[in-house]
């Protein structure tokens, strides 16, 4: 009688299966189920876009929350705390997500399934990864996807040049291996002159940071996370440049090969420049 009054903990449907890998017995033999693994599959894809669409209204309201607290301290402190709670469980969601998607990806894997639907889990869990930053996620997903199931399952030509070209752009934007990158483009029969992912790779060997940065406004969303690894190196070596060759630059043309505004440029990267109105000085001129 006692036991019926106590109220049963609230399991989140995410959070319901284990992991098999891990040895979790909480319905792991459920994912083994293709019903149940395309019910948990449209749960995933649900809670996403209802978290994409969270993200973006908060966005946009923290926009407008701050233009109205610039004058008002207090006002600002308050807004900062409630941001800081927002972005916790903005966090935390993503990592049931995550965690989700790889519950699935094990769950496919121990029943062997290759189908239509498997490539879809993978081409949504690499993407969904891409824009989360999350190398752990999206790295072994893509690699089982061009790997193990594109053999048996082919992806279309169009799909196997975007995720090949993920590959290539996470090898060398993220990992600093561009031979490897070449490889595999050689190996997939990647055209060199037909993507933007050939550019980026070109760009990038050759310390071309203007030609990056144009490339990076032309880029997908997808292509442009997984270059925004390379955005540190890549402005770390147009400071030194323009260093060495000019005395002074525009503000304007800074900041288009530099990608970054100057006040944050001065700050997170400790360069020793004035400003005089328009005009950024790099060095002093020596006097005769």
């Amino acid at each position: 009688m006692e036991r019926s009054r106590l109220r049963q903990p609230r399991i989140d449907g995410l959070e319901k299966f284990g992991l098999p890998s891990k040895g979790d017995k909480r319905h792991v033999e459920s994912l083994l189920n293709h019903g149940l693994q395309e019910e948990f599959h449209q749960d995933i894809v649900e809670r996403y876009k209802k978290f994409q669409h969270d993200v973006s209204e908060r966005l946009e309201l923290n926009i407008e929350d701050q233009l109205d607290a610039l004058s008002i301290q207090d006002k600002a402190r308050g807004q900062s705390k409630k941001n800081s709670v927002q972005e916790a469980s903005a966090e935390a969601e993503q990592s049931r997500l995550l965690m989700a998607m790889r519950k699935l990806r094990e769950g496919i894997v121990a029943s062997q399934r290759r189908d239509p639907f498997t490539l879809d889990v993978y081409r949504f869990c690499v993407r969904a990864a891409i824009l989360a930053r999350h190398p752990e996620s999206y790295g072994p997903a893509l690699l089982h996807l061009l790997r193990n199931l594109h053999p048996r399952i082919p992806l279309s030509q169009t799909e196997l040049d975007e995720f090949v070209g993920y590959l290539i752009l996470d090898l060398v934007c993220r990992q600093n291996k561009p031979a490897e990158a070449i490889l595999i483009r050689k190996q997939y029969r990647l055209e060199e002159e037909k993507y933007l992912t050939n550019a980026v790779l070109h760009a990038i060997l050759h310390g071309n940071f203007h030609l990056f940065w144009i490339l990076k406004e032309d880029a997908t969303e997808y292509q442009s996370r997984l270059m925004e690894y390379a955005e540190d190196g890549m402005r770390r070596l147009a400071i030194r440049c323009l260093e060495r060759a000019y005395f002074t630059v525009d503000e304007d043309f800074l900041v288009h090969v530099t990608g970054i505004q100057w006040d944050l440029l001065r700050t997170r990267y400790g360069v020793s420049w004035t400003r005089e109105g328009q005009r950024i000085i790099t060095r002093e001129r020596k006097r005769k």
